[in-house]
This record gives structure tokens, sequence and C-alpha cells, in this order.
């Protein structure tokens, strides 16, 4: 499976891969040592370590028993990707007819909530994008998905929220740093 589309299920593959290192670290084995424990071939261990490619079940219960990782911390992490994966098909399902639906469904959330807050590593907080920026990046995510291009109906969508920055009783806290920490 390649990477997602989905910024939510990407972090919450990385962060499986990074909690897959631990138990490979504490046990003292390189990449070489764990493909030949696993059965794997080195490049597979790379990828799943790089959350370049997610992890089947079989997959993290042979690296943490090559590990030597308890049974729970197996479990654990074969939840995380299962749960990640719900997120990608999730994502998918909510963006196959386009973008503008996905935009739409947001705007309950603004409307009923009195706190807010935001982060984005990556790019603006969508409630601060200007009309061009939202264009330029919603029209590049469509390409990448291949998903239908409604993406002027999805900007118009996406730039209706901006009226809660101005009206109502809602305060917002928002992030975007480069590095992508808090």
């Amino acid at each position: 499976m390649p990477l997602s589309p989905s910024s939510s299920a990407q972090t919450a593959r990385e962060t499986i891969a990074k909690r897959l290192k631990a138990p490979q670290q504490e046990a003292g084995l390189t990449g070489h040592d764990l493909a030949l424990r696993t059965g794997f071939g080195e490049s597979k261990v790379s990828r799943i370590a790089a959350a370049k490619t997610p992890p089947s079940a079989d997959d993290i219960q042979r690296w943490c028993a090559a590990c030597n990782a308890d049974d729970g911390e197996a479990a654990d992490l074969v939840a995380a990707g299962r749960a990640a994966d719900e997120m990608d098909v999730q994502w998918k399902r909510l963006h196959r007819a386009g973008m503008k639906h996905a935009q739409d469904a947001i705007l309950p959330q603004f409307e009923n909530s009195r706190h807010i807050r935001m982060s984005c590593s990556n790019v603006m907080p969508g409630i601060v994008q200007r009309r061009e920026y939202a264009r330029a990046l919603m029209g590049t995510i469509t390409a990448f998905q291949n998903t239908p291009n409604d993406v002027d109906a999805a900007v118009d969508s996406r730039l209706r929220r901006d009226r809660y920055l101005h009206q109502g009783n809602c305060t917002f806290a928002l992030r975007r740093r480069a590095d992508g920490t808090r």
C-alpha cells in the first residue's frame, strides 16, 4: 500500500514505525539482523521502519517476536495498524466523490464549537487560507488522489469557514510549524 493521502493515517503509520524501532533497538538488532530473524528482505524492513510500507498484522507479530518484545506490545501495534487502515478507508470514502463533500462535512464542527485548535505541519490551516492558495493546494491534492475535480466548489466551501474567525463566540489556536513540532 502506498503512502496514505490522509495525513492522519500517515501520521499513525509513522508512529507505528517508531514504536517498532524501539524493541529492535532494545534487542540490539540491525536491519539486516531483523531481516534474517523475520524472513523479510532488508528492503522490507527498511520500508516498514521508514513508514513507507504499512506492516500487516503478521509483519508486526513477526517483527516483535524477532525482537523478543512482549505479546502485549505486538497486540497494541496490530490494533494501531488496523486503526490507521480504517482512517485511510474513511478518508478515501469521504473523498471519492471529490473534495467539496469533505469540506461541507467540517462546517458543523465549526458551528457547534467554542474552542478550536488547529495544527498543520506542512500547509496553512484551512480557515486562514485564501482563495488562490486553497485552489492550488486542493488542485494538487485532487490530481494526486485522482478524484473528481470539484476544486472550485470545495474552495468555496472551505472559505465559508473564515466567517467563524470574525463572528460568534469561538476562539482559535492555530499553529503551523515547518518542522512538524508543536
